[in-house]
């Protein structure tokens, strides 16, 4: 005698069915793109750099991020006084990182879309990053490109003062950078600049001589990296005192 199949045989053979075609179109979608391991650790790393190098800049340590720079400097030669921990650690609006956005890495190259703060002025740029392979016991690392041409604040009109002018910031003695950045101007296209990262450096100025005088401006260095202070600088003193 032939038994008849229940309804619970039959919602089992449809549920089986239709998992069956659940598992055929899952298997034969395609499956979302991985992106690689080494491209994903490339940007981290990247990041990580500009990370703490804005870190450095915001403590006062400008001397250790300049060394976090494809700059070839002496970090201890005078055109460098403005890094030293006694003038930097002083500065007012030092940089703060707002943002390290899209990462892109090519090769031996990153670039890095990057917000930050110079007092209440908000900067985005794109930076540029060079990697180092493994040197001794130096591992691999990212640098930060910045152009010896453009790094730096622009002081021209300093070569218009007296050449044993004083340059003092915050009681610290940097006419030796000013003088040095004065008579290498050929360095940094024609135009002198000093060394120096981004920040409010207020400058006193002694000018020596039977009509000499001491006065003081601000320095204002608009970008991490340099650039040409925007309340004339250098030019304006100069000009005020009719040199």
């Amino acid at each position: 005698m032939q038994s008849k199949r229940g309804r619970g045989g039959r919602r089992l053979i449809v549920l089986t069915g239709a998992l069956s075609i659940a598992l055929t179109m899952s298997a034969c979608a395609p499956e979302p793109p991985v992106e690689p391991i080494a491209s994903s650790i490339d940007d981290l790393q990247a990041e990580a750099t500009l990370e703490n190098f804005f870190e450095l800049l915001e403590d006062g340590d400008a001397r250790a991020a300049a060394l976090m720079t494809d700059l070839d400097i002496d970090i201890d030669a005078e055109e460098a006084l403005l890094l030293d921990d006694a003038v930097y650690s002083t500065v007012d609006s030092k940089p703060e990182l707002v943002e390290v956005g899209e990462v892109k890495v090519s090769g031996e190259q990153a670039q890095a879309e990057v917000s930050y703060l110079v007092g209440e002025a908000t900067r985005e740029e794109t930076i540029e990053l060079v990697r180092l392979p493994k040197q001794g016991t130096v591992p691999e690392h990212w640098l930060i490109r910045l152009s010896p041409e453009t790094v730096g604040a622009d002081i021209a009109g300093a070569e218009l003062l007296p050449e044993d002018t004083v340059y003092r910031i915050n009681g610290v003695d940097v006419s030796a950078a000013i003088r040095a950045a004065v008579d290498d101007a050929s360095a940094t296209g024609g135009t002198p600049r000093v060394l120096a990262f981004g920040g409010r450096y207020p400058i006193d100025v002694t000018v020596p001589g039977s009509d000499g005088f001491t006065d003081s401006f601000v320095l204002d260095v608009p970008t991490f990296s340099g650039g040409d202070s925007p309340d004339g600088g250098f030019a304006d003193f100069v000009g005020e005192h009719g040199f």
